[in-house]
């Protein structure tokens, strides 16, 4: 439907959830995430790119050479790989 599935945040002056992401360490960030979206988060090293993925709220962190570089926000899927689009704008 040509509908904005993923966006990728670099603005160092971006809040998630009120938190500052970008001057946090980066282990207190990843417990937090994890307690505030109430799942642990996959690993994948791809030497340079480190990144950390909350599957079941399309959240990802993108740490590249170590610093945090972006945050990336995807639209939810249900158990029949269907995306849960938002409800249109009344």
């Amino acid at each position: 439907g040509s509908r904005l599935g993923w966006i990728s945040v670099r603005n160092r002056q971006a809040r998630f959830l009120n938190f500052d992401p970008w001057s946090a360490d980066r282990n207190a960030l990843l417990a937090y995430l994890a307690e505030e979206l109430a799942e642990p988060y996959v690993f994948e090293d791809y030497g340079d790119l480190e990144t950390f993925t909350f599957e079941r709220n399309w959240v990802e962190l993108q740490y590249e050479l170590g610093q945090l570089a972006a945050i990336n926000y995807g639209v939810r899927y249900g158990d029949n790989d269907e995306p849960h689009w938002p409800p249109p704008a009344a």
